[in-house]
């Protein structure tokens, strides 16, 4: 899997989401992901398991292998 898939992936999947992604060998991935349906939604946890909820199918096919995030509401970018 490519970041700009992976890219395109949680874009289409989440509300309002804008996801920033970077990956050195295709692997290995590091996501800051934006996104309307974090903002009813504080605890870090279960947006993270949002989110695992979306690309789980990769995982489990092995196109994805490990994913390290930061996960970020719409109301609280400045």
């Amino acid at each position: 899997m490519t970041k700009e898939q992976l890219k395109d992936i949680l874009e289409n999947s989440l509300t309002n989401c804008s996801a920033d992604i970077q990956s050195d060998d295709n692997v290995h991935f590091s996501a800051t992901i934006i996104a309307e349906e974090f903002n009813d939604m504080p605890s870090k946890v279960k947006r993270q398991q949002l989110v695992y909820s979306k690309i789980n199918e990769y995982i489990l096919s092995g196109e994805l292998h490990a994913i390290a995030m930061k996960t970020i509401a719409t109301n609280e970018v400045k």
